[in-house]
């Protein structure tokens, strides 16, 4: 059922951006559109859906909606390996030219896989949106595709000291058909 109302989402989210999948990924074969299932951390509670849409332009839009979460600011990223086996398992922040801090996502300076906080409200749930120029769905190095989602415990103040703390759910980017 997650998985159905993430695709209807995404497919939503497909009818609201103008989308030519030739243009956007060199090839009407490749997807346009991916979602990360979000799930909690063995003793976590926070769950969510991360969509990835790509439009013509190449650029990729994220939105995230979390529940389950605490504080009124919680870091997200993209990691570098899809792997939710266990918090370390995702490995590093993705950043595929190397090299790059974390930082403010955007700034052109920072990760890849760096984003906006999770604005959470009174009722534990959390939401994101931003549009991202340093990422593509279509194959390739910035692609993120199979790459992981993570939700840490706090606020990402965008600086290699202050990155959100531990890591309390995690999901695989997949693409929807």
């Amino acid at each position: 059922m997650k998985r159905n109302l993430a695709a209807l989402f995404g497919a939503l989210l497909c009818a609201l951006i103008p989308i030519d999948a030739a243009a956007a990924n060199g090839s009407d074969k490749s997807p346009v559109y991916a979602v990360a299932d979000i799930q909690p951390f063995p003793g976590q509670t926070a769950t969510g859906t991360a969509t990835f849409v790509q439009d013509r332009t190449g650029k990729v839009h994220v939105v995230v909606r979390a529940k389950g979460l605490t504080n009124p600011l919680h870091g997200i990223h993209i990691h570098t390996v899809g792997d939710c086996s266990s918090p370390t398992a995702p490995g590093d922040h993705f950043d595929p030219v190397g090299g790059r801090p974390h930082g403010y996502p955007q700034s052109k300076a920072s990760h890849a896989g760096d984003m906006l906080n999770l604005r959470v409200g009174q009722n534990g749930v959390g939401t994101m949106a931003m549009e991202k120029g340093d990422i593509t769905l279509s194959p390739g190095k910035n692609s993120v595709m199979g790459r992981a989602v993570i939700i840490h415990a706090g606020e990402d103040k965008f600086t290699p000291e202050a990155m959100g703390g531990d890591r309390i759910a995690c999901g695989v980017i997949t693409p929807v058909k």
